[in-house]
């Protein structure tokens, strides 16, 4: 799937803005009215020219708001002004964006037409003086539909046309307006397509298996209502019938049948099965070709004997143009079904394609596994008794490849693994004369591919178990890998790690009572980035208890996981090394000493006195277990951050002490003894500026006040504190 090219290349395409005279003819009417305007001349060069500027402008125009559209017709050619024309009357249609451009919120100002419907093709084009945007709408100025929009045609952003069906007697609007707030002169031309006749199902045209149908476009067609016909389905992505469509038929020749659409635009097919275009019943559906031919589209189809069978074209989104259809009957794959599977040979590659295998269902459930609609092919091998790594390299749609391993026969499959992105490798430890089946699959049929499947026979690392952690130095880097690594089984999740993955590697080092910062920072796993997850655990292998996690990456120097851990001595701590779900690759570690703040623990707080400015910094600094549930904070206060300490004496007067910090900060008042802490108040910061707030409070003279500043929910940074007289 693409987005629109209007967009995709904006960043690479300077603005082309051309001016040249053309016929101009101007038009006053409401929607009541008829048009004056003259016919726009069919002469072809004038069709690409830019009006004269130089229209009144500081007024705003008639026709700014969609109630007041300027009616137009077939032949009208008018020139219009976007200056002194407001905003936000229109929705996102097509590339067309009212309030957001590529580069920044936008302020699409523009003006308002209106045409009826003539049952046949329209088209509406514009040439302006400024970056321009063009959009057709449906339905009711209150509840307007999109038909179709556009940034600009590149590589002019001062040129845009619109083509679509439309239904007899239906009100259509027209705005135009400009590109991140661009205003000028315009001229817009209307002009009438030829729809093509197989726009609706009932005009399907016939096509004939093995023969190529040229010429095919769906210019001018008509953008079905939701409801004319059931949505295919490709994965979890609609087939949507949002862009104009055409249909043809095809009689079912008993075999399997393929259908390529080679188009000028993003292109979609579909196949139905159906007697007549009110019984359709969505059998396949394709999108993106897997096929490295030029095809835009293609599918294949077991298609029963002399059955009836609906193809619809249509495009992405709101995409249309010129295509033809391929067609061509496949012969089924050898290892289509699981008692012809193809022998595998570790360390030879194998190359496939499931375009023409049939479906398998009743196929066990097998991880994230099959569903009733996945097609695929079988192999077979026989385990060694080491551990053997499986992945696939596709040509197309390779992150809708899968593949699921089974033991038993083919009548009596029992699920092994499962790999739910082919790409990624899979590890398990075979058995020594275990016979397995491996079936190699699209999620639908529209998912289908061609592949390579790599088997090799692998070791895991040496620090796969915990029991074989590899001991960190202080203060060295050492890599490592998670690749052929397996499951841990049994663990705890720490910190904000959410899942353990299906892989990962142990290290350790033992406590002395001094801090340590556990780092680790990626690379790559070969097919792209590795998102690494650190976990530490203190404790035996046996019994192990969360000390910290890093999955968001909080980060520190190259590191992208990091914990911090104030050490027992004797105690020892061990880090995993994983990956979020199925992400595996190379690292990082190291175990880097880290000295503590001085003011860190509260029997150590830096004395304050009134006109104080001191800058702080919690990244480093332990987390404060402080024996009170709240204190002018939330339930994420006082002993989920890491936190540094300040006393000041009172005076007798109010006094005030505020904080500018870099993170989501939070800062406590006590009275009393660091054993005994008294809450006074407590500030989150200030509301709407998290990062900025300040507390007041009358200061008793003699009584000594503890602060504390800490983070919100686990944040650290830097920050500055002030201390001072309370203003009012």
């Amino acid at each position: 799937m693409k987005l629109p090219s209007s967009i995709l290349s904006i960043l690479g395409l300077a603005l082309a803005i051309q001016q040249a005279p053309v016929a101009q003819a101007s038009v006053s009417r409401g929607l009541s009215g008829e048009s004056t305007a003259e016919p726009f001349p069919e002469d072809d060069d004038q069709r690409t020219q830019s009006p004269d500027p130089g229209l009144p402008s500081g007024e705003t125009p008639a026709n700014d708001m969609c109630a007041d559209a300027q009616v137009v017709q077939v032949g009208d050619q008018l020139v219009a002004s976007t200056d002194a024309a407001t905003t936000g009357q229109a929705d996102t249609c097509g590339s067309f964006s009212p309030e957001f451009s590529f580069f920044g919120p936008g302020n699409a100002t523009g003006v308002w037409f209106a045409i009826e419907g003539t049952g046949g093709g329209l088209e509406a084009e514009v040439n302006a003086t400024y970056d321009m945007q063009v959009a057709v709408y449906t339905g009711s100025c209150d509840e307007l539909a999109c038909v179709d929009g556009t940034a600009g045609d590149p590589p002019r952003w001062d040129y845009g046309d619109i083509k679509w069906g439309s239904k007899e007697g239906v009100m259509y609007y027209i705005l135009v307006a400009g590109w991140e707030g661009d205003v000028g002169d315009f001229t817009l031309s209307i002009y009438e397509g030829e729809e093509p006749e197989n726009t609706d199902c009932a005009a399907a045209v016939p096509l004939t298996i093995g023969e190529t149908y040229e010429d095919g476009t769906t210019e001018f067609a008509t953008i079905p209502d939701e409801g004319d016909f059931p949505a295919c389905t490709i994965g979890e992505f609609l087939n949507g019938i949002t862009a104009p469509t055409v249909w043809f038929s095809v009689v079912g020749n008993g075999e399997i049948t393929q259908f390529s659409l080679v188009a000028d635009y993003d292109g979609w097919i579909s196949i139905y099965k159906g007697d007549s275009c009110d019984e359709l019943e969505c059998i396949n559906s394709n999108d993106d070709s897997p096929l490295n031919d030029g095809s835009e589209s293609v599918i294949a189809q077991p298609l029963e004997e002399g059955a009836t069978y609906f193809i619809n074209v249509h495009g992405y989104e709101k995409s249309y143009g010129n295509f033809g259809i391929e067609s061509k009957t496949l012969e089924p794959v050898a290892n289509d079904m699981c008692s012809d599977a193809e022998p595998l040979e570790l360390g030879v590659n194998a190359s496939s394609s499931s375009l023409a295998a049939t479906a398998d269902p009743g196929l066990p459930e097998c991880g994230l596994g099959t569903n009733e609609s996945s097609i695929g092919v079988w192999y077979t091998m026989e385990g060694t008794g080491n551990p053997v790594q499986i992945r696939l390299e596709g040509s197309g749609f390779n992150l809708e490849l899968h593949f699921s391993i089974y033991t038993g026969s083919c009548d009596d499959l029992v699920c092994a693994g499962n790999q739910f992105v082919g790409f990624l490798p899979f590890t398990w430890d075979t058995v020594e004369g275990e016979t397995y089946n491996i079936y190699v699959y699209g999620r639908t049929r529209a998912l289908s591919d061609i592949f390579t499947i790599i088997t090799e026979e692998v070791e895991r690392p040496a620090n796969d178990m915990c029991e074989d952690a590899v001991p960190l130095v202080l203060n060295e880097v050492v890599s490592g890998t998670t690749l052929a690594s397996s499951a841990d089984e049994g663990l705890e999740t720490c910190g904000d790690v959410i899942g353990l993955g299906f892989g990962g590697v142990w290290y350790s080092f033992e406590g002395n009572g001094d801090r340590r910062l556990v780092g680790v920072s990626s690379g790559s796993n070969g097919t792209g980035f590795f998102d690494t997850i650190l976990s530490v655990y203190e404790g035996d292998c046996g019994s192990l208890t969360c000390v910290g996690g890093d999955d968001q990456g909080q980060g520190f120097l190259e590191y992208e996981n990091v914990v911090l851990i104030d050490t027992v001595e004797g105690t020892m701590y061990y880090a995993y090394v994983h990956g979020f779900g199925l992400s595996r690759g190379d690292f990082e570690i190291a175990e880097i000493g880290i000295p503590r703040p001085e003011n860190d623990a509260c029997e150590d707080a830096t004395p304050l006195e009134l006109g104080d400015n001191v800058e702080g910094s919690t990244q480093f600094a332990g987390t404060d277990m402080v024996d009170i549930e709240s204190c002018g904070t939330s339930q994420f206060g006082n002993d989920t951050a890491p936190g540094l300490w300040y006393t000041v004496v009172g005076e007798g007067f109010a006094v005030q002490a505020s904080v500018n910090a870099q993170y989501d900060f939070q800062m406590t008042v006590f009275s009393g003894d660091c054993d005994a802490l008294e809450c006074v108040d407590g500030t989150e910061g200030n509301e709407g500026d998290f990062f900025n707030g300040g507390l007041i409070w009358t200061a008793e003279e003699g009584v000594t006040y503890t602060v504390l500043v800490h983070g919100y929910n686990g944040g650290v940074g830097s920050f500055d504190l002030f201390y001072e007289t309370a203003i009012f």
